[in-house]
């Protein structure tokens, strides 16, 4: 038995989840269909790719399945800082134009919604920083 997330949309486009115990089959399989005492959206859940599992919640990572309903994607936004000083900034300015993207989502594709909070990251390039954001969205299939 292994521990999950599965999570559905709510009505005012945003995200509800719980974990619960699955058998290594249904894992494996990549669907479950959770019992009657399940609290969420009937139906079929389906496994998500690991990558965007993880990132779901990086401190607390395990596998996750999203109502079959819906399909999820990663909305990303990148920014290159020469300056190492105004690393705050640009990730400031990466968070800001995430989340700018992800309301705009939300307004043209209804039915969607945030899974993740938006997330940045900063590489090291030869020449600059590299200011990478995400947020793991979903939107009806």
């Amino acid at each position: 038995m292994r521990t999950v997330r599965f999570t559905w949309p709510l009505p005012w486009q945003a995200a509800d989840h719980c974990e619960r115990q699955i058998s290594d089959s249904e894992l494996a399989a990549g669907t479950c269909t959770p019992d009657a005492n399940f609290p969420g959206l009937p139906g079929v859940y389906a496994r998500l790719h690991q990558e965007m599992a993880w990132a779901i919640n990086p401190d607390y990572p395990m596998p996750a399945f999203l109502h079959e309903h819906y399909k999820a994607n990663i909305e990303t936004w990148t920014l290159s800082v020469a300056n190492p000083a105004d690393e705050r900034a640009g990730i400031e300015e990466t968070r800001n134009s995430l989340s700018e993207l992800v309301e705009y989502r939300k307004k043209t594709l209804p039915g969607s919604f945030p899974m993740s909070a938006v997330m940045t990251t900063t590489e090291e390039t030869a020449t600059t920083l590299r200011i990478l954001g995400s947020c793991i969205m979903a939107h009806p299939a």
